[in-house]
């Protein structure tokens, strides 16, 4: 990863945003929910491609990793 900020911080939220290698930004939202649970989403940007985008990596890499 090239670098990361939190964008955003609420009660019971917080908004990362990180460049990354090939133009790609990923946005990673974390939400507290009860009974100590959180849902996470995570989402990708990437500029215009020929052929349509292929899965990203680092979505899959950073979803497996904080599912542990």
């Amino acid at each position: 990863m090239l670098g990361g900020v939190v964008r955003e911080e609420r009660p019971g939220t917080i908004e990362a945003t990180f460049g990354l290698i090939g133009s790609e930004r990923l946005t990673c939202t974390i939400v507290s929910l009860d009974g100590g649970r959180s849902r996470v989403t995570i989402e990708t940007r990437r500029g215009a491609q020929a052929g349509g985008p292929a899965p990203s990596a680092y979505v899959k890499a950073l979803a497996d990793y904080l599912a542990g």
